[in-house]
């Protein structure tokens, strides 16, 4: 099981999100602690927040989701309705490009019920490695991708060719969340430096050293942000059928500078992770 944090990660959606599906009686915890509160997610539960997602960006009201997502609905209905909207959506002027995306992205989530075999998940060790970087607090993710260009472009140029290597992009604590959200950018290096870079925020970047002491189980991906979250959800599926558990907040590795600063980024999307029996000490 997942604590309410992890499973907004994995699921990428705010946890106050989450909270609201189980008030109005959308999407309960699979367990809540009787004593504490707190409350935990399944994997399993993932193809019913998808549908539930879909659903909502096809600009269905909650109510009529709630009658949707029943253990007894009429499928071949729900998948007309899906694809009247999807049609629907192709037509739209370019601004509307993007909600297309997300459709089919959540329409192929839905029909595979979790079968993610587009993508494998390959164990690594955690990262020992120099680091140059910064955190800031970011209203959006568009204001978040033009500070990333910048500071990528400001830093190639700074930074001795031979010891810039990957970007490295850290999430905080929080929940996912789309807005007002806090996020550590920087480059890892082949060996430690003496120097700091100006920011786009007006902060400063500076080196510090990565020692984990946990593994990643990384996935790499392409494309637009609307279908991110496939990524994440195999990883997901992944950590819970191998028995471990998440050690701490997801990173994304932007591989290739120069197709990220084209726009065609590739990502290494990387959860921290350790097996069970091993943090329980077993």
């Amino acid at each position: 099981m997942f604590r309410i944090g992890e499973f907004s990660h994995i699921a990428r959606v705010s946890i106050r999100q989450l909270r609201y599906y189980e008030e109005i009686g959308l999407l309960a915890p699979a367990h809540t602690d009787a004593s504490s509160g707190y409350r935990s997610y399944e994997a399993g539960q993932l193809p019913r927040l998808n549908q539930i997602l879909a659903l909502k960006k096809l600009g269905l009201s909650l109510e009529e989701i709630k009658r949707v997502v029943t253990d007894d609905a009429d499928t071949d209905e729900l998948r007309a309705l899906l694809q009247t909207r999807r049609r629907e959506a192709a037509e739209l002027i370019s601004k509307e490009e993007a909600r297309f995306r997300e459709i089919e992205a959540r329409l192929r989530q839905i029909e595979t019920r979790g079968e993610l075999a587009d993508y494998d998940v390959v164990l690594k060790a955690g990262l020992q490695q120099w680091y140059v970087s910064w955190w800031a607090r970011f209203a959006d993710l568009a204001t978040a991708i033009g500070m990333i260009r910048e500071f990528a472009r400001d830093a190639k140029r700074a930074l001795p060719r031979d010891a810039a290597q990957n970007m490295l992009l850290g999430f905080g604590e929080r929940g996912f969340t789309t807005t007002d959200f806090e996020l550590e950018v920087g480059f890892l290096l082949s060996r430690p430096l003496d120097i700091e870079l100006p920011a786009p925020d007006g902060g400063t970047a500076r080196v510090r050293e990565i020692n984990d002491d946990f593994d990643l189980a990384t996935i790499v991906r392409a494309g637009p942000p609307e279908i991110a979250h496939l990524a994440s959800n195999a990883l997901g599926y992944w950590t819970e059928a191998q028995d471990h558990e998440i050690a701490g907040p997801p990173r994304e590795m932007i591989l290739g500078l120069n197709d990220f600063l084209a726009g065609q980024p590739v990502f290494e999307v990387q959860f921290p992770v350790r097996a069970k029996s091993a943090a329980s000490g077993a």
